[in-house]
């Protein structure tokens, strides 16, 4: 369809040529505009395919603005200067429109539900309790951080790196793991079969924070550190700042050792196969190969995106550290639950991740919070 537009606008850019160099000459009969006959059938062949909401998109093109001069405002010019990002939306699309429709729909479904009023086992019914208990914030206010109080309790209850190990066998089948865990993917190196991976550690932000030193940067990670301390306090902590100093400081030893966001354009630099019985040699505090063992995975071999990391695990991961590394997890524990807690933890999480980084003016209304969950 392009090319159709690009041959309009030269023969249009043509027409005037001819038309002024005509009128010089004296002639005053008028050139003919009409397109060849091949780009006529074409043009009427594609009109037959439209969908009747497709064509507003050919409606909607920019004719101010030439396509082979900036394609993009030729086809987006009027849709940006007339689209208004929803407040409680960081950005606007195709797709988050496609997510709305999808929010519509469910919305109707928990209504047919309620009105069926629905009851025993069933998945209905299980899908309506599901509902019901995100959006009843007054008894999620009453309950506090109780939800999470025995996950806190095992992570105080840990003593050593041993005991570490022991926690993070029993967390990660329940999906959960903050230095090291395990995904299934396509093998990189033979697309025919499926390959074990090892993942890395959790960060509150995106690498590119703690990796490049800048004005931005050191801005964010200030308030990302206040944002740690608050999280703490409302697990009851002491000397917040001073533990959430440390944690961010954790976390941003652990990202240098990790790949940067463009290096993941290098497939080499993060296809690292290894075959488990060597994993021995990659770090030796933590015993892989046992856990791999001991959370059901049977294999020979994992893929290793985050070799360095993982060649760097024992100065992070140590009986030394494990007063910070106790500290690190909890905060990734409340972290991780602020949809399902408190009205007001929710909110702390929203000024920072939807307001301060990601440009949302309002947070999202408990309904659609509601639906998401």
């Amino acid at each position: 369809a392009s090319s159709v537009f690009a041959e309009e606008n030269a023969n249009t850019g043509n027409v005037a040529k001819t038309n002024n160099l005509e009128k010089q000459n004296g002639v005053t009969k008028k050139a003919s505009t009409k397109k060849s006959g091949f780009w006529d059938f074409y043009e009427q062949q594609q009109a037959k395919l439209l969908k009747p909401n497709d064509r507003e998109l050919f409606s909607e093109l920019d004719k101010s603005v030439r396509p082979q001069d900036d394609f993009y405002k030729y086809v987006n010019n009027k849709w940006d200067k007339s689209t208004v990002i929803p407040k409680a939306k960081s950005s606007w699309g195709s797709f988050v429109e496609v997510s709305e429709k999808n929010q519509d729909f469910l919305k109707n479904l928990i209504k047919e539900l309620e009105e069926k009023k629905v009851s025993g086992n069933t998945n209905e019914q299980k899908i309506l309790t599901l509902y019901k208990s995100f959006s009843d914030m007054k008894r999620r206010d009453e309950l506090g951080i109780s939800p999470i109080k025995n996950s806190l309790e095992k992570i105080d209850a840990i003593k050593d790196i041993q005991d570490l190990q022991k926690y993070n066998i029993e967390n990660t089948r329940q999906g959960n793991n903050e230095f090291y865990g395990w995904g299934l993917g396509t093998d990189l190196n033979n697309a025919k079969n499926y390959a074990i991976y090892l993942g890395d550690a959790s960060l509150g932000l995106s690498v590119d924070y703690y990796q490049k030193d800048t004005a931005e940067n050191r801005k964010i990670l200030s308030e990302y550190t206040n944002y740690v301390s608050d999280m703490l306090k409302f697990l009851g902590e002491k000397d917040t700042l001073q533990k959430a100093q440390k944690i961010v400081q954790f976390e941003k030893d652990m990202a240098s050792t990790m790949l940067k966001v463009e290096d993941y354009h290098d497939v080499k630099k993060y296809n690292n196969p290894r075959s488990v019985k060597d994993l021995a040699n990659i770090t030796k505090n933590i015993d892989l190969a046992d856990y791999l063992k001991k959370v059901g995975v049977n294999t020979d071999k994992v893929i290793i995106s985050e070799l360095n990391y993982y060649q760097n695990l024992d100065r992070f991961l140590k009986d030394e550290n494990i007063d910070l590394i106790k500290d690190y997890m909890k905060f990734q524990l409340i972290n991780g639950s602020t949809a399902y807690l408190t009205d007001e933890i929710g909110k702390r999480s929203f000024e920072f991740y939807g307001r301060y980084l990601n440009g949302q003016k309002e947070r999202e209304t408990l309904e659609k919070r509601a639906l998401y969950f």
